[in-house]
């Protein structure tokens, strides 16, 4: 049979099989914190056909904590399955098993020239059966379609650069791309910068694909900041400000944030050997620091022999992490194909001059190895999803029945403040905004008139300032609804006295509340 015969059918049961593994191992309930509320009512609205009249997620200006609406890429992919399905989860799941699939089988598209027998399918199997991609597939994150199109792009690019005769069609090609990726999220626009930054270093000149890349991705980042964003009734300010307002008010400097991020990097990569059995630390370490020598002698090989934008992406979009003051694992997943590709680059490079069947028989080892530490994980993985459920902070009785009876408790123009109030403004169909800190007593009171806030939900994750004007000014509240854990106060500003009652009107939502800037 022919070799390319082979080798889609080969990659084609490998995607099968991890399909199957994460479809078979989806867990019950869903975790209804961070983004994913925020992505499923952005899709709501487009599904609606109103993706310019905002969702029931206000931000607080006073603390940045999302913004209002993201790129629309993502988004746009959710809506046709909201419109035919409502917000089920299982079809939301589907989806996401959909695109770790997708992602996959990107990775094994993007090397099937560059790794030679079994090292394709090992690093394939290895990103597509690690827990770490079980745990993001169970959250409704852009994360995968994101790394896919940043990989696709790549792939493209290549071939535009080295194909002449078709070199407009992949042009056209990798400028969709990158329009898509940025569009999904802004951290896209670091692809035109990366082939800007390659065509230099390799021609001494900018090359005429990398510009239409830049060109194609400005305009997308300029459609999301200027256009989708600006028409977003509840917010004034942009994506950028509010996120670099926020790292220098929590940081104070711009090298604690660089710091700080370069450890939380390490850690996700040290996670990436991790074992889940208590005791064994040392089996985790071991190889996350044996793996650095094979790094950096496959991508510095690379480098002086094959020089790619693989190797100026790796570094760019590693660097463009540090400046942000908020991370998670997940945002590390486009780079982890490289970082895995490089390790096995260096094995090969440092075994070619041995027999074959030893290099086969490591990688039968490293498959072994790796089995043994997924055990683990997925052992650790399962215990953790039923002692806490999937569903987080939300499977509690007591919020189940908050979240039942508290629509008609609620009037329709209400709005609501609380920890996760993406989740509740999904759940509830309510306006919905973040607390904040560093005010108190009766200014805090008049901070939450000029937000517009009509009610509080206070349970245990509520900031100690709002708890406690709750208890020392209880004649502003009146307590509508309670439970142990979970409690709703409507807001009763006529008892006010007079005298003290603010001096101007409430803000409209659509304004934006100066923050005050520690200096950098």
């Amino acid at each position: 049979m022919p070799k390319r015969f082979i080798w889609f059918l080969s990659v084609g049961l490998l995607l099968v099989a991890i399909g199957i593994w994460h479809g078979a191992t989806l867990q019950e309930g869903h975790t209804w914190v961070g983004d994913g509320p925020g992505y499923i009512m952005q899709a709501q609205a487009i599904a609606a056909g109103t993706p310019f009249q905002g969702t029931n997620y206000a931000p607080n200006p006073y603390r940045f904590g999302a913004p209002s609406l993201y790129p629309p890429g993502f988004p746009l992919l959710l809506a046709p399955v909201l419109a035919v399905f409502g917000v089920s989860i299982p079809a939301l799941n589907g989806v996401m098993v959909l695109l770790l699939v997708f992602f996959a089988g990107v990775i094994a598209w993007l090397f099937k020239e560059e790794l030679p027998g079994m090292s394709l399918p090992f690093l394939v199997a290895f990103l597509g059966f690690h827990p770490l991609l079980w745990y993001i597939k169970h959250h409704i994150h852009s994360d995968l379609l994101f790394s896919a199109l940043l990989l696709l792009s790549l792939y493209a690019y290549e071939q535009a650069s080295q194909e002449e005769q078709t070199c407009v069609r992949w042009t056209f090609i990798t400028a969709f791309l990158v329009f898509a990726a940025t569009l999904t999220k802004v951290q896209g626009l670091i692809l035109p910068i990366t082939f800007c930054v390659y065509s230099v270093l390799r021609s001494r000149k900018l090359s005429s694909i990398a510009l239409v890349t830049l060109l194609a991705g400005g305009s997308a980042y300029v459609f999301y900041q200027f256009v989708y964003l600006a028409l977003d009734p509840h917010t004034g300010s942009t994506y950028v400000e509010l996120v670099s307002s926020t790292a220098s008010r929590d940081h104070g400097s711009m090298g604690a944030v660089m710091w700080q991020q370069s450890i939380r990097i390490k850690n996700t990569l040290v996670s990436l050997w991790a074992n889940g059995r208590p005791g064994l630390y040392a089996l985790k370490m071991a190889p996350f620091y044996l793996s650095w020598p094979f790094f950096f002698w496959g991508f510095f090989r690379r480098m002086r022999t094959r020089f790619s934008s693989f190797e100026v992406f790796t570094v760019l979009y590693t660097a463009s992490l540090l400046p942000w003051s908020f991370y998670w694992d997940r945002y590390l997943l486009p780079i982890l194909p490289f970082y895995l590709f490089y390790v096995v680059q260096g094995v090969l490079e440092l075994t070619k001059k041995i027999s074959p069947r030893v290099t086969a028989a490591l990688f039968l080892v490293a498959i072994a190895g790796s089995m043994w530490m997924f055990s683990g994980r997925y052992l650790h993985h399962y215990h953790r999803s039923v002692v806490y459920n999937m569903a987080g902070p939300f499977a509690s009785a007591d919020v189940q029945h908050f979240i039942a009876e508290a629509p008609a408790l609620l009037p329709k123009e209400a709005k609501l403040m609380g920890e996760q109030p993406r989740s509740y403004a999904l759940l509830l169909d309510r306006l919905a905004t973040f607390p904040h800190r560093g005010r108190f007593g009766l200014p805090l009171f008049h901070d939450l008139l000029n937000l517009n806030v009509t009610h509080v939900i206070a349970n245990e994750r509520l900031p100690e300032n709002l708890k406690a004007l709750l208890t020392t000014h209880p004649s502003l509240f009146r307590l509508k609804y309670y439970t142990p854990s979970i409690k709703l106060y409507a807001l009763h500003p006529d008892a006010l006295p007079s005298t003290i009652l603010p001096a101007h009107a409430p803000f409209p939502r659509h304004t934006v509340i100066p923050l005050t800037l520690s200096p950098l």
